[in-house]
């Protein structure tokens, strides 16, 4: 897939705003992209004329644009599952209970995209995740879902093609034990991911199926002892919390 620059940087910079960023000045910006000052001005201008930013000028910082709101309301009123009732008290409690951080995740053109993101109350960390679309699939719990139920042209493509780099020291990189990982998510019914993308986090994921295509995943991160001892139950109780919907 080509991919247009400088949509991709416009898209990049409106990722730079979250909990943790809801303000940034140009600099911050161009730091955090690497780009060049002039281009990231440009960009960020055109952003804030179309309502994608607001440009507070007694600050000099720019945060997201009023625009954004609209268009969560229509994604609410859309029939497709994807905002399930009680979906972010579920993800707390799963989160209070074994002390992980819990995500939803929306399955598009085989791309994870993170909606909803929830951390335990009383830990004394604070886990941050990079969004999986710059993962490769196998080295994600939530990746080796999509490459489960995805098309048999594109399961064979991709597992002739495994990116060779590893992640880390554990990441997936051959076709036999890809297989191994795809037969265990079929004898289980959710997928996990130990040490592959960082040593000592691991991560267990279960997949939400509409008319037999994956739609989402729920899944769960944390210190690799965590996710071991506690696996099978959380896996289970998010299963059960999907059943309505599968």
């Amino acid at each position: 897939m080509k991919l247009i620059q400088s949509i991709q940087r416009a898209f990049e910079i409106i990722d730079c705003f979250n909990e943790d960023n809801e303000e940034l000045k140009l600099n911050d910006i161009s730091k955090m992209l690497n780009l060049n000052i002039n281009t990231t001005r440009g960009i960020v201008n055109t952003l804030v004329y179309f309502s994608y930013l607001e440009h507070d000028q007694e600050k000099n910082v720019y945060k997201l644009g009023y625009i954004f709101l609209p268009k969560s309301k229509l994604l609410k009123s859309r029939n497709d599952d994807i905002f399930i009732n009680n979906l972010e008290s579920f993800l707390k409690e799963i989160a209070n209970k074994y002390n992980v951080n819990s995500r939803f995740h929306k399955i598009s053109e085989n791309n994870i995209v993170k909606i909803l993101s929830e951390e335990p109350d009383e830990s004394r960390y604070f886990l941050y995740i990079r969004d999986s679309k710059e993962l490769p699939l196998n080295a994600t719990s939530s990746g080796k879902l999509i490459l489960k139920y995805s098309g048999e042209d594109f399961l064979q493509n991709y597992l002739n093609n495994i990116p060779e780099e590893k992640v880390s020291e554990n990441t997936i990189t051959t076709k036999s034990k890809m297989i191994e990982e795809l037969e265990n998510i079929d004898k289980k019914g959710y997928s996990t991911e130990i040490d592959e993308v960082a040593i000592g986090i691991s991560s267990v994921a279960v997949p939400i199926i509409k008319s037999g295509k994956l739609v989402a995943t729920i899944s769960a991160t944390a210190p690799t002892k965590t996710i071991k001892e506690n696996s099978d139950d959380i896996a289970q109780e998010i299963i059960n919390f999907t059943k309505n919907i599968q």
